[in-house]
């Protein structure tokens, strides 16, 4: 059975989906990604590290071993 997140993450993209237009653009959906991630926290065992790669702002996600 899916979780509750997977099953909000779901309904948003579809509800995203159908709302796009031809003037949707990278940023704008990035900025609603980034909303969505917001509603679910990081699981205490991940560390999220920022940096950037050749200038442009990325991510480092590792999963921390006990």
């Amino acid at each position: 059975m899916a979780s509750q997140e997977s099953l909000l993450v779901r309904q948003y993209l579809m509800t995203a989906k159908a709302s796009q237009t031809a003037g949707t653009n990278i940023e704008t959906a990035r900025l609603g990604l980034e909303a969505l991630s917001a509603l679910t926290p990081l699981a205490p065992d991940i560390n999220l590290e920022k940096t950037s790669i050749e200038g442009i702002p990325a991510e480092w996600v590792t999963h921390l071993e006990y």
